[in-house]
């Protein structure tokens, strides 16, 4: 059995970045984004986000479109232009999240 705990006890999962997963965990960690913060912004739940970034879940065209918009709301509110997190007619549908 392989140890997958980290010294703090966090799973540690070792995700290539060429996975859809591992893109979007880079992207949102290179931007110092939590995963909670990632969830608020896309509509997403944090749980959903880390069945994501394990490639645990699939990644939609509508969720990918979400996840993009909400990492560059990061980029521009770090340059100064803040763009609101993902309004309710874009929230994913209950459907698209696991329960």
């Amino acid at each position: 059995m392989v140890n997958r705990m980290k010294k703090r006890g966090r799973p540690e999962f070792n995700v290539s970045r060429k996975t859809p997963g591992g893109r979007i965990r880079h992207e949102r960690q290179r931007r110092g984004m939590s995963i909670v913060e990632l969830a608020r912004r896309s509509g997403y739940t944090r749980g959903w986000i880390l069945q994501l970034e394990r490639n645990d879940a699939e990644l939609t065209p509508r969720a990918r479109r979400l996840i993009e918009a909400a990492l560059a709301a990061v980029d521009n509110a770090q340059k100064g232009n803040d763009v609101p997190a993902a309004s309710s007619t874009d929230a994913p549908s209950p459907r698209e999240q696991p329960q």
